[in-house]
């Protein structure tokens, strides 16, 4: 018993903590819903980073669970404005066992949960175009030693590039350059954070975090291998041993 107050207490705190930290966001309320507090948080989030882009978020419920979709067109790519929806997810399908796991945070016990978010970035003519010339620069000795032209964006439109490929690049059967274009266009970004400097400083940490938690592969090799000297005594002794001394 008194161990599920210290976390029902300690969860509060967090939940206060957070709410000063973060007084652009909706808290969740005894008697909220989660659904509906984290689509509100993910519209807010999504609008002070980006507020030049126009996204749709839309919640619903269905048997076995519920979602929230966000749609928009160019701005930010689909890892950016995850960035901002993952937090807000209640846990993952695990295919292996056929079954959703959930997991609990203070971020989704403060600002709300759903147990699917799906992306949905739109791409207009402008942002593609931009991709095959990115695509067409980098390839392009290899366009022109096959003797194709540049690809255009009704060609990517309506699929006709899966069938284009560069010899030497793309096995038959393999990828193509539908896959080229599409590829760069998932990272191709129109839009930086308002707040690029706090997301940097984040990933930065993230980043320092992972590095010292690995082994520092170098260190551990040196520490393992023999010393220059350790290394002179054996072959001295071994060469004694032949009769060379």
């Amino acid at each position: 018993m008194s161990t599920i107050l210290n976390n029902d207490v300690s969860r509060e705190v967090a939940k206060i903590v957070l709410k000063a930290k973060y007084p652009n966001l909706s808290i969740l309320e005894p008697g909220d819903s989660a659904l509906v507090v984290a689509a509100k948080n993910i519209r807010a989030e999504l609008k002070a980073d980006y507020p030049g882009v126009k996204f749709s978020v839309r919640s619903e419920r269905f048997s076995m669970g519920n979602a929230i979709r966000v749609g928009w067109t160019d701005g930010p790519n689909a890892a950016q404005v995850e960035a901002i929806t993952n937090k807000y997810k209640q846990g993952s399908f695990n295919g292996m066992e056929d079954i959703y796991e959930y997991s609990r945070s203070d971020w989704k016990d403060a600002f709300g949960s759903a147990k699917y978010i799906t992306t949905n970035r739109g791409q207009s003519e402008s942002l593609v175009a931009s991709a095959i010339e990115a695509v067409y620069a980098k390839l392009r000795g290899n366009f022109e030693r096959d003797g194709i032209a540049k690809p255009t964006v009704e060609q990517y439109k309506t699929g006709s590039l899966w069938r284009v490929q560069l010899s030497g690049l793309h096995v038959c059967g393999g990828e193509s350059v539908q896959d080229e274009v599409s590829r760069y266009l998932r990272k191709l970004s129109r839009s930086l954070p308002a707040n690029a400097r706090k997301h940097a400083d984040q990933q930065k940490e993230q980043k320092e975090e992972v590095a010292e938690a690995k082994p520092n592969k170098r260190a551990a090799n040196y520490n393992k291998s023999p010393g220059r000297a350790v290394r002179m005594a054996r072959a001295a002794r071994s060469a004694m041993k032949r009769g060379y001394f």
